[in-house]
């Protein structure tokens, strides 16, 4: 068997085979302040913010998975539970 497919076909069944995946973190955003939080070409949400949450969560061992919601949606879902963290720039404000 050709060495290049052996190290490919053993790769994959090492995978299947990994342990658990790690938890998901949701984390919410808008896409209305370039560049920190955009969607980009592809039709992806991007931008600094974005990119640094994706970072710190798989830095810290989990999955990120980023979802895009109005603003005015973003901290409310944290606490209902809808998402787990926010990555959009935002000012400090008494209600905050």
């Amino acid at each position: 068997m050709n060495k290049t497919l052996f190290l490919f076909i053993l790769t994959v069944l090492a995978g299947c085979i990994s342990g658990p995946r790690a938890p998901v973190i949701r984390i919410a955003t808008d896409t209305t302040f370039a560049p920190f939080h955009y969607i980009d070409s592809c039709g992806d949400p991007a931008g600094f913010d974005v990119e640094l949450a994706r970072a710190v969560v798989i830095d810290a061992g989990f999955r990120p998975e980023v979802i895009v919601l109005p603003y005015d949606e973003l901290f409310s879902g944290l606490l209902n539970g809808t998402h787990d963290l926010v990555a959009a720039t935002t000012g400090i404000t008494a209600e905050r």
